[in-house]
């Protein structure tokens, strides 16, 4: 039985790993299952994931360059000082992350657009076909949102330390 958080850490994986989870997963398909509110969790924050993976690559390479300048900056403060050749040192510091940053921008190329064609969901939606629970019906929805109010309300566990959360 799969929740929400474990179907979306599938696209935390390398590439290796999620086939190797995959492979697994496969193994023993008839034993799966998963409750309909993980299947709505899931689709609800699987582009927020999708997005979160692809965007790390622009906070990684504006934080290299955010380094950069502080560091040239500070090598600039000091350009007068009579031991440190601040612009050999700024030079091997642009050279490298220079490299780092082609680096990353190789793996953001690579990094397969799961916003075209999201084949790790494809693979979900094929493990778990006819695995799925069903919906509660909007009466016992409503009687489960009174209850998990009034544990949240007297915290009463489980679930009351999740209150700010919005599922």
């Amino acid at each position: 039985v799969f929740d929400a958080n474990v179907l979306l850490k599938f696209y935390r994986y390398s590439e290796e790993t999620y086939g190797k989870l995959r492979s697994i997963l496969e193994s023993f398909s008839d034993r799966l299952w998963i409750p309909n509110q993980a299947v709505l969790e899931y689709q609800e924050n699987r582009l927020n994931e999708i997005n979160r993976q692809n965007k790390s690559y622009d906070e990684i390479i504006t934080y290299i360059n955010d380094i950069e300048n502080k560091t040239i900056k500070l090598f600039d403060k000091y350009s007068m000082h009579p031991l440190l050749n601040a612009d050999k040192i700024v030079d091997k510091l642009e050279k490298s992350l220079r490299k780092i940053k082609q680096s990353v921008n190789y793996y953001r190329k690579k990094h397969p657009d799961l916003l075209k064609s999201d084949i790790i969901r494809d693979d979900i939606t094929g493990l778990f076909n006819g695995k799925v629970g069903q919906a509660y019906e909007l009466s016992r929805i409503k009687e489960i949102y009174k209850l998990g109010k009034d544990r949240y309300s007297s915290k009463i566990p489980p679930g009351f330390k999740d209150i700010g959360k919005s599922n």
